[in-house]
């Protein structure tokens, strides 16, 4: 996995995010991301490998692509939050040179948006004691300068590194992966932190927040019901001699309630209530909100992704103890490779199991919609025009392919056409139908 960093805006209870700043994404043996149920993915290659994208829920469809600033490293969006505008980009920068100048995009960016709310988020390969680094380095100073030059601020808070990984037999750890809020949201950025267990398999850490889109500390998406039990599809009926068998196991037998004192009493509702919640524990599902998870995702995969966790979690404490490493370095190596190689096979067996199951009359319609060559669907973006300049929203975006694709005709184009128009008003002298009824 090579998802570096995951930026969510409205980070709900069930882990799902609405949108994701993504550097580095997975793109295999192309240049772009492949289409994700559910997703928009904003990702501008041209013609390069996309190192940068910005993925939201279907959802989430007040945001648009911004093409005029948007390159392989850089991607950027603009999302309309309760009549504001708030211009997100992400970023990716190569840690020896900046090839793209994707530095120099980024300053264009903060100065062309300098008049609405910003926020970026990405791998910038820089160092500084801003962020936490214990030195700067030129690509740090660059980044500080741009910031401050452009009214921007670090998010970043805390003492845990962004980056880690295994050289030589030490760990080494940074922070090179940066949020930066324009002064006027920055203090609407909350909750920001370092989640190791997002992607456990990847040398970058996932990053999340919130942003709270009004002046208050923004509310997560929990729930506030009180029904602790699912029961839209129980079967009352049928469950009542099971509830009552089970009631009877828990509740103390040949009492009489009316020769209790309050002590007693009381002890007897405890017991009784005690015995209701267990019981419905063993007959009653549980009320939880949707999780998304792999339809063949197994309990093995899950424990490997533990064990993986665990075993992060012990290097951790090593290091703090400057105890030697090995042991736990190799064992990381044996469970990553473990953890990869259970997770390759098990999506191949499952999509061979699923090509299995179809019949003579679909399997070939679809297996040819899944490996089908088609370009992925493209979420709505900003479009260059032909005198150089950029649509600015999603309509003007449809009028322009509208008058480029299906464009108005002249009425003195040509001779033919104007004949055919005379012809088209003109109202034939012919007989009538015959009755559609009898």
């Amino acid at each position: 996995m090579k998802e570096r960093i995951i930026n969510r805006i409205d980070y709900g209870s069930t882990g799902h995010f609405q949108i994701a700043l993504v550097s580095e994404p997975y793109v295999g043996s192309g240049n772009i991301v492949k289409p994700i149920p559910g997703i928009n993915i904003f990702q501008f290659p041209n013609g390069n490998r996309v190192k940068a994208c910005i993925m939201t829920k279907s959802s989430c469809d007040s945001v648009i692509g911004l093409s005029q600033f948007s390159s392989a490293n850089f991607s950027a969006v603009i999302l309309n939050i309760e009549g504001s505008k708030l211009y997100i980009a992400s970023v990716y920068i190569e840690p020896n040179s900046d090839e793209n100048n994707t530095l120099q995009r980024v300053e264009n960016f903060l100065k062309m948006t300098s008049n609405c709310h910003q926020l970026i988020g990405g791998d910038f390969n820089g160092w500084h004691p801003i962020w936490g680094s214990d030195q700067a380095n030129l690509r740090g100073n660059e980044v500080v300068d741009i910031a401050y030059g452009n009214d921007m601020f670090f998010c970043n808070i805390g003492h845990t590194p962004t980056f880690e990984t295994v050289s030589y037999g030490q760990v080494r750890s940074s922070y090179i992966d940066l949020t930066l809020a324009s002064s006027s949201i920055y203090d609407r950025v909350v909750d920001w932190k370092v989640d190791s267990l997002i992607c456990p398999s990847s040398e970058h850490r996932a990053v999340i927040f919130s942003v709270a889109t009004r002046g208050e500390r923004r509310k997560t998406n929990k729930t506030t019901s009180t029904f602790r039990y699912n029961t839209n599809n129980i079967k009352w009926e049928e469950l009542r001699p099971f509830f009552e068998t089970k009631i009877m196991e828990y509740v103390p037998q040949n009492v009489t309630v009316e020769q209790m004192q309050a002590n007693e009493l009381e002890d007897y509702i405890i017991s009784v209530t005690s015995a209701i919640q267990r019981t419905c524990d063993e007959l009653l599902p549980r009320s939880t909100g949707r999780k998304y998870r792999c339809p063949w995702w197994t309990d093995e995969l899950e424990s490997l992704k533990k064990q993986v966790i665990r075993n992060h979690h012990n290097i951790q404490k090593l290091c703090r103890q400057n105890k030697p490493l090995k042991d736990a370095l190799l064992e990381k190596e044996r469970l990553k490779t473990a953890y990869s190689k259970t997770f390759r096979e098990t999506s191949t067996r499952n999509f061979r199991d699923f090509c299995e199951r179809q019949g003579k009359e679909d399997v070939w319609s679809v297996t040819n919609r899944i490996i089908k060559s088609n370009p992925p669907p493209l979420p709505p973006a900003t479009l260059k025009k032909c005198d150089g300049t950029y649509t600015n929203s999603s309509l003007e975006t449809a009028q322009a392919l509208l008058n480029k694709f299906f464009p108005d005709d002249d009425i003195i184009d040509t001779t033919l056409q104007e004949e055919a128009r005379k012809i088209a008003i003109t109202v034939s002298n012919t007989q009538d139908e015959p009755p559609f009824y009898l």
